[in-house]
């Protein structure tokens, strides 16, 4: 696997992880 991918992965990675921490914190809210 090169750089490049490995950060895209990470990247999405995290991007995922927020977003689903998000809506956690939103569903928690109500």
């Amino acid at each position: 696997m090169s750089l490049k991918q490995l950060v895209g992965q990470k990247i999405l990675t995290s991007s995922f992880w927020i977003a689903s921490q998000r809506v956690f914190c939103l569903h928690v809210a109500k």
